[in-house]
C-alpha cells in the first residue's frame, strides 16, 4: 500500500521538531498537520507516538577512498559526516586502491563497519521507499518490488 497516515509523530523540518500527523499518498508526503488529520480514505494508519520522522538524502556520488587512499578520506569520518548532515544512503565510486569492482574487494569493504561494537539508544523502526514500508520492527518486507544484491560467500 502506498498510502499512509502517520499519527502523532515528531517531525523534524525547517529547523524545528514538532508533533504532527503526516499523510503519504502514492509515495509522496501530501500533508503535514500539527492539528491532526482526520480520516484518510485508503490510507493505512500508523501510530507513531514517541517516534521521530526525519528527512533523508541519498548521495549518489561519494568518494570514501577506502581502501588504499585514506590520506584523502575514509569511511568512518565521511559516513559519520554524511549521517550528521541527513544522508541516509550513499553510492560510492570505486576509485580506490585496489578498485572495488570485484566480488572479493566488495565483500572486504562490506565487512567493515565504523560502528562495530558501539551501542545506540535509538533504533530504526520503520523505513519507507517510494511509499512502501520496506522495513518494520526489525524485519525486511521481501514482498516489495525490487532486487537485492546478494553474493554467495
Amino acid at each position: 500500500m502506498n498510502n499512509w497516515l502517520i499519527r502523532d509523530v515528531n517531525v523534524v523540518h525547517d529547523g524545528r521538531i514538532f508533533p504532527a500527523d503526516v499523510l503519504v499518498q502514492n509515495g509522496r508526503i501530501e500533508q503535514v498537520n500539527e492539528q491532526g488529520i482526520g480520516k484518510a480514505i485508503g490510507a493505512q494508519e500508523l501510530d507513531a507516538k514517541g517516534r521521530t520522522l526525519v528527512p533523508g538524502v541519498i548521495d549518489d556520488q561519494v568518494h570514501f577512498r577506502e581502501p588504499g587512499l585514506t590520506h584523502k578520506e575514509d569511511i568512518a569520518h565521511a559516513s559519520a559526516a554524511a549521517a550528521a548532515g541527513g544522508v541516509t544512503s550513499f553510492m560510492e565510486m570505486p576509485n580506490t586502491v585496489p578498485q572495488t569492482v570485484t566480488k572479493e574487494n566488495w565483500l572486504y569493504k562490506c565487512g567493515w563497519s565504523p560502528f562495530e561494537g558501539q551501542q545506540f539508544r535509538s533504533r530504526i523502526v520503520n523505513t519507507w521507499v517510494n511509499g512502501n514500508m520496506v522495513f518494520a520492527d526489525g524485519e525486511v518486507d521481501r514482498s516489495v518490488r525490487g532486487e537485492r544484491l546478494v553474493f554467495d560467500r
